[in-house]
């Protein structure tokens, strides 16, 4: 759920951040250098113990080649998702303390999940929280002003619940393709140049294996990698399979 807020001008809110030396600042909101904090390391750390109720670890992301932290599954699959998104540059892990005044006067202290970078220059703050929390109002205040100060600094904002198990489960399957420098690049070009909207995924996979003997485990690693980075595409909201049809192409000149 995108949420688009009211702008909330002098709102005096103050950010700390580790830069990638694991040094802290704490700058105000409006100063911050965004590019900064997508290239330090996350305010929080992800423990792990015995009794641990959530499920933190570290994703291997293509997008930032190296390894992002999540605190919980549900951080994951949103993770994960931003990661094969092709309008994603870049993604931040706990990326910064937010420090201000909720609108009764209260002060506030909150961590965001993710701070995300698009390749048209835009950014989006993202919270991750199951539904059942979000409806709880002492969990609204925070994100309604998270969506607020976020707005103030020019920037989107998303509350993620979860997506459709289907895509999920399509998402986990294709993320084995998204280290690219483990397959032939000579076959994912071929892939990108033979695929044709309307072609299954199978008659594809025939193809490209026959133009130039290539081994068919070989030709199928490449077309789950190019599945994942999006120069070809299918319905992710069915079960990707052999009978799967190509939606899109993107081929670079």
């Amino acid at each position: 759920m995108l949420v688009r807020m009211r702008r909330a001008p002098g709102w005096d809110v103050e950010c700390t951040f580790l830069d990638a030396e694991g040094e802290a600042s704490t700058v105000s909101l409006r100063a911050l250098d965004p590019v900064k904090v997508v290239r330090g390391r996350p305010v929080r750390s992800f423990p792990s113990h015995a009794a641990l109720r959530h499920y933190p670890g570290w994703w291997w992301s293509s997008t930032m080649q190296d390894l992002v932290g999540y605190e919980s599954l549900l951080e994951r699959d949103c993770l994960m998702m931003a990661d094969q998104d092709p309008e994603v540059c870049g993604v931040a892990s706990q990326p910064l303390w937010l420090q201000g005044l909720l609108e009764d006067g209260r002060p506030v202290r909150h961590v965001p999940d993710y701070l995300v970078a698009h390749r048209d220059g835009t950014w989006t703050l993202v919270d991750v929280k199951p539904s059942y929390l979000v409806e709880r109002p002492e969990v609204g205040k925070v994100l309604s002003w998270t969506g607020k100060v976020a707005a103030d600094r020019g920037w989107g904002y998303q509350v993620w619940s979860g997506a459709s198990a289907q895509r999920l489960a399509n998402l986990h399957f294709l993320a084995q393709g998204r280290r690219s420098q483990l397959v032939a690049p000579e076959i994912a070009a071929a892939i990108a140049r033979v695929a044709e909207v309307g072609m299954t995924l199978a008659l594809l996979q025939r193809t490209v294996a026959a133009q130039e003997k290539w081994p068919c485990p070989e030709v199928r690693s490449a077309l789950i990698c190019c599945l994942w980075f999006g120069s070809v595409s299918v319905d992710l909201d069915r079960p990707v399979a052999n009978l799967s049809v190509v939606t899109h192409v993107r081929r670079t000149s």
